[in-house]
């Protein structure tokens, strides 16, 4: 066993472990599949699916009756899965209907740009415009203008709450 666990951080190092690893089942002998996860899979993440960049939410992380190994179920952006979650009868997590779709997670692209996105919708959001607009939080505004993202999207919805709250 750490022979096998040897091999496979050489493997792994030298850029030659995929997202299957093959090893030997020890009391038959036979080759079974191991799925290697990476860390960063967590119910909640954003994540983009590959090959078609559709983008969503892992809402579900496991084994499945539907299938052997290790699934992901994200919750879609858009309507272009298969499924609301539920698959041959058993619900395995909640999304509108076509939101649902199932990957392993060679699949998957960590979304943090779809992160960002969705905790600016997140109820607390309006919470920090207000404050950001009183000119409270200036060092996120400053590491925000440094990297180049939306700075003006931010002020300009700020300015529109502004003007509907009158």
């Amino acid at each position: 066993s750490e022979s096998k666990a040897a091999l496979k951080l050489q493997n792994s190092m030298n850029g030659e472990l995929s997202s299957d690893t093959h090893t030997e089942d020890e009391a038959e002998g036979r080759p079974v599949k191991e799925e290697v996860v990476p860390d960063w899979v967590c119910v909640g993440e954003s994540v983009l699916i590959r090959p078609s960049n559709a983008s969503g939410v892992i809402a579900f992380f496991g084994p499945t009756q539907f299938a052997p190994g290790t699934w992901i179920g994200v919750d879609l952006d858009a309507p272009t899965g298969k499924h609301d979650g539920t698959v041959q009868g058993v619900r395995y997590f909640e999304a509108r209907p076509k939101h649902g779709i199932f990957v392993k997670s060679n699949k998957l692209i960590q979304d943090r740009r779809g992160r960002a996105m969705r905790n600016m919708t997140a109820p607390d959001a309006g919470t920090m415009r207000r404050s950001l607009s009183r000119g409270e939080g200036l060092a996120t505004l400053h590491r925000s203008r440094s990297r180049g993202e939306g700075l003006s999207s931010v002020g300009t919805s700020g300015r529109l709450a502004l003007r509907s709250n009158k």
